[in-house]
């Protein structure tokens, strides 16, 4: 569980949709740890989802979440300064070319992530 204020969250038990928007809130609140743990917790599950291929419906493609859990893990790392994590955040959403299934949608999060790679990137150079 996970403290937030005088709130305990746990954010473990959010669906995938939810969680991507506790870490918007916290972003917007510059929680920026919070935005570390709430994106790992995230990134936790869809590997362990990947492992297990269920039959989930979801939203949104499953490699959004996974990238969306890496860039703002990396965004909080950057504001925080920790650039060397921020960087390997940033290597690891470049190229999701390798996720399994992908269909158009998939292919455009996979594009829109190796596309913002770059200048996130060059921003932390």
């Amino acid at each position: 569980m996970k403290k937030l204020g005088d709130f305990i969250i746990d954010i473990d038990q959010f669906d995938y949709d939810s969680t991507v928007q506790m870490i918007k809130a916290a972003f917007s609140f510059e929680l920026w740890h919070e935005v570390i743990r709430f994106s790992e917790s995230l990134y936790i599950r869809i590997n362990k989802l990947k492992e297990d291929k269920p039959n989930l419906i979801l939203k949104r493609p499953l490699v959004y979440y996974y990238g969306y859990a890496l860039l703002m893990k990396g965004s909080a790392f950057k504001k925080l300064r920790r650039f060397d994590e921020a960087k390997e955040c940033i290597r690891q959403y470049s190229d999701l070319s390798w996720f399994e299934n992908l269909d158009q949608a998939g292919l455009e999060e996979v594009n829109y992530y190796a596309y913002i790679s770059l200048p996130n990137l060059l921003e932390i150079e």
